[in-house]
């Protein structure tokens, strides 16, 4: 099967979003999931589109993982990591049997909710044991397998784990980057794509990450001006409106 070629306004609106999405991640921790999966169900096709989105994902997080390694929180990291990997598989299966608009509208609505009620309560109980991370992680892999968007999960964890910025935003790098690896590799050994879908060259993936390193360096100033509080509520808002997107695609399909 001959890759998909792009046209040139899809392959510019696309780095476009790519760009952005990763000007959102180095200030808040995350973006390029919210920004570029929508763009690319849009622009190419939700399944396919989705998948991109995990090999983009591989790029941006591996960059941030290196840029801001000394600020990682490797502990936490070590336990939500391998809880990712049945995540992954769980929203691998989920995407090859339920109609992709349920799918979405279910599971946005239900994490936006959830996020709203943990943002809502001001004195959360402290949940930051080895049973939270392993759910986290879990629930994480199984969204970014599914809709191409974990930061939900993340930031609830950190609600109820009290986990601040910046530590927050820099450990979520190695926890997308072995999310993306898992979520692509599922998919792909799954067979999740349906038959016959055409996947966008290879050298769209390396433009993106070439696009992903620019902007890296390009928001790197915007990003030490910014507080941690501001930092942590763009990650919040960031992480709603993500929900929120998913949601909304979901519906617009089934109407």
């Amino acid at each position: 099967m001959k890759p998909m070629l792009l046209e040139p306004h899809v392959l510019v609106l696309g780095l476009a979003a790519v760009l952005l999405g990763i000007c959102l991640q180095r200030v808040a921790g995350m973006g390029v999931g919210l920004i570029v999966g929508p763009a690319l169900a849009v622009l190419i096709d939700p399944q396919v589109g989705i998948l991109a989105t995990n090999a983009i994902s591989i790029g941006s997080a591996a960059i941030l993982t290196v840029v801001r390694w000394d600020e990682i929180d490797w502990p936490r990291v070590a336990w939500i990591v391998p809880a990712a990997g049945p995540g992954a598989v769980v929203g691998a299966w989920l995407v090859g049997r339920i109609p992709s608009a349920w799918l979405q509208l279910v599971i946005g609505a239900t994490v936006l909710v959830a996020l709203l009620l943990t943002m809502a309560l001001p004195d959360l109980p402290h949940a930051d044991g080895r049973p939270h991370l392993v759910a986290a992680g879990a629930i994480g892999g199984m969204l970014n397998s599914a809709v191409g968007i974990a930061a939900p999960a993340m930031v609830i964890q950190a609600r109820f784990a009290h986990w601040h910025q910046p530590r927050f935003g820099a450990s979520m790098q190695p926890v997308f980057l072995a999310m993306g690896v898992l979520s692509v590799g599922a998919k792909l050994s799954m067979h999740v794509v349906a038959p016959g879908a055409a996947l966008p060259h290879l050298g769209y993936l390396l433009l993106a990450w070439a696009t992903i390193a620019v902007g890296a360096v390009v928001s790197a100033p915007v990003a030490k001006r910014v507080t941690p509080a501001a930092a942590q509520w763009l990650g919040v808002a960031i992480a709603a409106a993500g929900a929120l997107v998913v949601a909304v695609r979901g519906l617009g399909g089934l109407l």
